[in-house]
């Protein structure tokens, strides 16, 4: 598979997508002690359909992606991993 890192608009967030075949996670974590909120570009192949939540606070949640823009809040110290795709 494959990853990389992608940028937000927060330094106490970390955020990197990952690949492997059809399957995709996005996986996001706040350093913080206060609750932060990432905004992210998504790289084009994933932006389109929805993410569910599958980790981490509020498992189940399903996040679309707007525009190429995707946002999500982690309360302190907080981390949230999405899937998309095939078995995710």
């Amino acid at each position: 598979g494959a990853w990389e890192t992608l940028a937000s608009r927060n330094r106490a967030v970390l955020a990197h997508h990952m690949t492997w075949g059809s399957a995709r996670v996005l996986a996001v974590h706040n350093f913080s002690d206060r609750t932060r909120r990432a905004t992210l570009t998504l790289p084009p192949e994933a932006r389109s359909g929805a993410w569910r939540g599958i980790f981490g606070e509020a498992d189940g949640d399903d996040r679309p992606a707007t525009g190429g823009r995707w946002s999500v809040e982690l309360g302190p110290y907080g981390y949230r991993w999405f899937g998309s795709g095939g078995g995710v």
